[in-house]
């Protein structure tokens, strides 16, 4: 009774992680997403690493800013990053066309003559 309980703790866990971080992955896609994440001890349901599919396409596996910081303070060399945030005079203007939830068509739009910048 207590394996059969461990094995359904177990594929409810790997379904959650298929859910977040690798919808639509084919099992070998999957399998490559988890070898990669237990290599570099990242988490998939923390956004660290996930897999990114377009139909049929072979999987794309990615690690984001949160992964690769991850990573950087695994080696015990890294010495921190600074981060500056300023508003620029370069302008912005920027349309957008979306669907909302009734179907009807909807423009986004932002125009103005500065912006923010991140480095």
């Amino acid at each position: 009774m207590t394996n059969e309980l461990q094995k359904s703790n177990w594929q409810a866990q790997i379904d959650l992680v298929k859910q977040i971080a690798a919808k639509n992955a084919t099992h070998e896609e999957f399998n490559l997403m988890c070898h990669i994440a237990n290599k570099y001890g990242l988490d998939p349901l923390v956004k660290q690493i996930w897999v990114v599919k377009y139909g049929t396409n072979p999987a794309s596996i990615f690690t984001g800013r949160d992964g690769f910081l991850h990573i950087a303070h695994q080696t015990g060399k890294f010495g921190g990053l600074n981060t500056k945030v300023e508003m620029v005079d370069i302008p912005i203007d920027v349309k957008k066309q979306r669907r909302d939830r009734n179907g009807q068509t909807v423009t986004i739009s932002v125009t103005r003559p500065w912006q923010y910048k991140a480095t």
